[in-house]
């Protein structure tokens, strides 16, 4: 488990539409380098993101249901499961504002110190270079938590599915 310590904060992200409440069913796919994580929204939140301007944000149409596709770049690593959102309270960041449906930035992490850390012991380390960018993301679903540290993410919205979504964004790159 994480230690999570007195400096983190979290920053909420604007860019990703929250997950559905009821059901966000989230997919994960990912390769040594791009993780894509895409789950279900609301249509109320398709809407009112057609119009918004983010370099990180791109809407397409289909034909079903709302998603959102996340695509993390050059992650160094990712945890999903537990706490659910009715043991929330039990993560180390709740007390810094974690909460239900909600997608963050978690500033100054002791995971990313950890991670840097571990891969000190490397002859070629250069702590610079290795946390150049890196970022730890947080996005809390009804059933479980999403975790990913990784220099930036992109976003997409669509109507179908979130693994009709990932196949079509797989099938562009």
């Amino acid at each position: 488990m994480l230690n999570f310590g007195s400096k983190e904060t979290l920053k909420e992200i604007a860019d990703i539409p929250k997950p559905n409440p009821g059901a966000p069913i989230p997919w994960i796919l990912s390769n040594d380098s791009d993780l894509y994580l895409s789950f279900y929204t609301s249509e109320k939140t398709f809407e009112s993101y057609q119009n918004i301007s983010s370099n990180n944000l791109k809407v397409t149409n289909y034909e079903k249901d709302c998603v959102v596709t996340v695509v993390f770049k050059s992650f160094c690593k990712y945890m999903v499961g537990l706490p659910n959102d009715e043991v929330l309270s039990s993560h180390a960041l709740y007390n810094k504002g974690l909460d239900s449906l909600y997608n963050a930035e978690v500033i100054n992490s002791s995971w990313i110190v950890e991670l840097e850390k571990m891969n000190s012991v490397h002859p070629s380390h250069n702590r610079e270079w290795f946390l150049k960018d890196l970022k730890h993301f947080i996005i809390t679903f009804k059933n479980n938590i999403f975790e990913c540290v990784a220099k930036g993410y992109d976003v997409s919205l669509s109507l179908g599915s979130p693994y009709q979504s990932i196949r079509e964004i797989i099938n562009t790159d």
